[in-house]
């Protein structure tokens, strides 16, 4: 496992409250097509980068949400709704709100 997919099931086992959100690309000809128009890596690093993306995928089913940026815009929209949704929960408005919730909820 990659460092960086094992960083953030470390941050999960340790926060209890975190979330873990896995962006992937739509297909594996994009995502060596953006690594290639990026212009910054010979192909053999692009190859080997390839093989890294290809264990870090394997470990999608370990977080809490998936992106798939096909398109910016909707992968920005979707992280945005995953955010949002997270502070509408229950815990995190309580924590928030907490006088709100304590001047409602006493008799």
């Amino acid at each position: 496992m990659r460092s960086t997919t094992r960083g953030a099931i470390q941050i999960k086992n340790i926060f209890a409250n975190a979330i873990s959100i896995f962006i992937l690309p739509p297909s594996w000809e994009e995502l060596r097509s953006r690594l290639e128009r990026r212009g910054e890596d010979a192909s053999e690093v692009i190859d080997v980068r390839m093989k890294n993306a290809a264990i870090e995928v394997a470990q999608v089913a370990k977080f809490d949400f998936v992106i798939i940026n096909e398109l910016f815009d909707r992968a920005l929209f979707d992280l945005k709704a995953i955010v949002h949704s997270q502070r509408l929960k229950f815990s995190a408005q309580r924590r928030a709100r907490a006088e709100t919730f304590k001047a409602l909820l006493t008799p």
